[in-house]
């Protein structure tokens, strides 16, 4: 399988995602009580999320349905490449704001990170854009 990051610098980079936690729920209940049923429904196994009876899908086989579902529901068609660009402009809006809001330190205890006359907002606002980056497997040079 071919891997831009890997041929570019030599090895593999893995980008940890996760859904929220309402969102995590929901596709861990589906997982343990819908899928199985729909499963005795249908007479199929499958270990994948999207398949159908040729089997799990390609990337080309759902952008159409993500496509198809969104145009359906949203009113707006989104590909598979468009929605990564919506999910990246999300989380630059909604992330920047959520972090203006964070506290640096729970305990309240000094960072030793920072020594005196270091810019805490800076830093802060550079450690979410590095995040958001890494989110969208780039680098700083194409973000």
């Amino acid at each position: 399988m071919y891997d831009k990051a890997r041929k570019r610098r030599g090895n593999t980079e893995y980008i940890i995602r996760y859904l929220p936690d309402d969102i995590g729920q929901l596709l861990a209940q589906y997982l343990v009580y819908i899928q199985p049923f729909a499963r005795v429904l249908n007479h199929r196994e499958t270990e994948y999320l999207f398949a159908d009876v040729k089997g799990p899908w390609a990337g080309e086989e759902l952008s159409r349905e993500l496509a198809k579902e969104t145009t359906k529901h949203l009113g707006v068609r989104l590909t598979i490449m468009q929605w990564r660009h919506v999910a990246i402009g999300i989380a630059v809006e909604w992330l920047t704001k959520a972090s203006k809001t964070w506290e640096q330190d729970e305990d309240g205890e000094e960072d030793e990170d920072f020594i005196e006359g270091d810019d805490e907002e800076e830093f802060s606002a550079n450690m979410i854009n590095n995040i958001i980056v890494r989110q969208a497997s780039h680098g700083q040079r194409v973000a």
